[in-house]
């Protein structure tokens, strides 16, 4: 079913079928930005408290807002059902407070399991075991499966923008190209980014997969995916608070997660060089690309943005320094940004959301 609504680009025929990779032009580092810290605490510490602030508000959804009845106890005390009360409505302060802090501690969470994956955390081979704990983590309040994550964003890497085998093309739409119809489909696409453009690539590319970690993952989306999506039919006394306290909160944050680190920092989607594949974005035009020294507006409307994208609006670097936890990007940047730019990079707008691939109407700078 994921397979169809998706592309039948995503069959496993095509994605065995050789491909280009994207190409890897460094941009050489000076010296004190080379290395990464031993162990990035600022990550770390992002993955806790995202943690705790998830499970933090389950508990106080279930014990102590009033929104929540919990069943009689069963076998093991496990309680028999687990609904929200009658009359609690969509519009219910509480429930809009609560349903918000899980989908932002979800979305935050995603930093560190994503810079898990790149094991850039900690440092070194003997250390590798905590950056896959710290991901595993915090796939938690996302409901993330941390290894298919693993997988499935390093073929990002390895293919961005090179359909079928770049599942974060799915919300640009694929290899079509940007229309009007592009536009319109941008939040039906976000809001699938999970189910089609990963669940959907995955379940194409599980006969080539390690068995062990084909099977946690499925096992892992089985009980904290497909279980709260089917639940009204087959745990009824806890379909209510399943989908809409447990699913609802992580499809929110998946959305803008496929907005913000998936489409605005690779639109439009339409070249595999690794300078033009990815972008910075900035709420104000860079006038002077060239000038050794930014203007502040450039860089305020960049820095504006750092906040809510958690240094993804610097998402060029990551991809040139994968190895660098997500709060050096912003450094790294502003001491290259003349060199990226006379290699034909050009830092984007936020707004207009949708680009162009047509190069005539939509030209992209080029800079000697």
């Amino acid at each position: 079913f994921l397979y169809f609504i998706g592309s039948s680009a995503l069959s496993p025929s095509a994605m065995a079928q050789p491909a280009p990779v994207c190409q890897q032009e460094h941009e050489p580092l000076p010296a004190d930005l080379r290395r990464a810290p031993m162990f990035a605490w600022p990550t770390a510490l992002l993955a806790l408290v995202s943690v705790l602030m998830w499970a933090a508000t389950h508990w106080w959804l279930i014990v102590r807002s009033g929104l929540v009845v919990v069943g009689e106890p069963g076998p093991f005390g496990i309680p028999s059902g687990l609904r929200f009360a009658d009359g609690v409505g969509w519009l219910d302060a509480r429930y809009l407070a609560a349903i918000a802090a899980l989908a932002v501690s979800a979305y935050a969470a995603f930093t560190p399991m994503h810079d898990a994956s790149h094991a850039s955390i900690a440092r070194g081979k003997r250390m590798l075991w905590l950056n896959a704990a710290i991901g595993h983590l915090s796939g938690l309040p996302l409901a993330a499966p941390f290894d298919l994550f693993r997988y499935l964003h390093l073929q990002h890497h390895k293919y961005t923008n090179i359909a079928p085998h770049d599942p974060d093309l799915w919300v640009s739409g694929g290899a079509t190209g940007y229309s009007q119809l592009t536009a319109f489909l941008l939040p039906f696409r976000c809001l699938t980014i999970v189910w089609v453009g990963y669940v959907g690539h995955y379940a194409a590319a599980v006969p080539t997969r390690p068995p062990r970690e084909a099977l946690s993952g499925v096992g892992f989306l089985a009980l904290f995916k497909f279980l709260p999506l089917l639940s009204p039919l087959v745990l009824p006394s806890y379909a209510s608070y399943l989908l809409w306290g447990f699913l609802l909160p992580t499809e929110i944050a998946a959305a803008f997660l496929g907005l913000a680190f998936d489409y605005l920092p690779h639109r439009p989607s339409a070249d595999a060089r690794l300078h033009h594949a990815t972008s910075v974005i900035s709420l104000i035009e860079e006038r002077n690309p060239l000038d050794e020294t930014p203007s502040r507006a450039f860089k305020i409307g960049t820095a504006a943005l750092t906040p809510f994208l958690l240094y993804q609006n610097y998402h060029l670097v990551h991809h040139l320094y994968p190895y660098l936890p997500f709060y050096h990007y912003s450094r790294v940047y502003w001491r290259l940004r003349v060199a990226l730019n006379k290699r034909g990079h050009a830092a984007r707008t936020l707004f207009p959301l949708v680009v162009f691939r047509d190069e005539e109407r939509h030209p992209r700078p080029r800079f000697h």
